[in-house]
């Protein structure tokens, strides 16, 4: 398969869920989730490699879809953008409010972050560590964790799918975020999917 796939679900458990991974350690129960996939004519490394480096500018329509996302905070003055659309994204990702929980090159990868995701302003709180994603327990927040997973395909080439899993503690918070993703669910499955396609082409790019 070249394209991608989503999935959305709604569940306490992840049940479902296929072999154990790193996300698992982080987030193993959830409340919201969207899976992708996409094939790559290129190595584990190279789409490793591509992953790391590739840029807001590389994901199409992603600055257009980001700044409408961003408005309330940019007009509050919450937002810098600093030369961000150049840098790799994930490089952006952990300079503001993701911490990296697992990194296993060049196999998978998992990031996660706390916030107030439905607020147009909402807090996302500054993490140290792996330890601090597990340990918080603060109410009225919501954790967040994505990865992305890489396996080498029958070809020679590479599957990657990346995983979203939001977990909600308290009903309040869950029913918030519950309208908050139906609104911005449509959004956020088609950056993934261009997201995929820019690692895709910058992992194939002849060298």
């Amino acid at each position: 398969m070249n394209g991608t796939d989503s999935r959305t679900t709604d569940s306490r458990t992840g049940a479902g869920a296929g072999a154990a991974r790193r996300i698992d350690d982080f987030l193993p129960r959830y409340h919201f989730s969207e899976i992708h996939d996409i094939r790559v004519r290129a190595s584990r490394r190279q789409t490793w490699d591509a992953i790391q480096g590739v840029t807001a500018r590389e994901i199409r329509f992603f600055t257009a879809l980001m700044a409408l996302r961003s408005l309330p905070a940019l007009l509050a003055g919450q937002v810098r953008r600093d030369g961000a659309l150049a840098r790799p994204i994930l490089e952006v990702a952990l300079r503001s409010g993701f911490v990296l929980l697992a990194e296993a090159p060049p196999d998978e990868l998992v990031a996660g972050t706390i916030g107030q995701f439905w607020r147009p302003t909402g807090p996302r709180l500054p993490l140290a560590d792996p330890d601090a994603f597990l340990d918080f327990d603060t109410p009225g927040y919501a954790r967040c964790a994505m990865d992305f997973r890489l396996e080498e395909d029958a070809s020679g080439g590479t599957r990657v799918t990346t995983e979203t899993r939001i977990f909600t503690p308290e009903a309040g918070v869950r029913r918030r975020f519950g309208a908050y993703w139906f609104v911005v669910h449509p959004g956020s499955a088609f950056i993934r999917r261009m997201w995929l396609s820019a690692i895709r082409r910058r992992a194939e790019r002849p060298s």
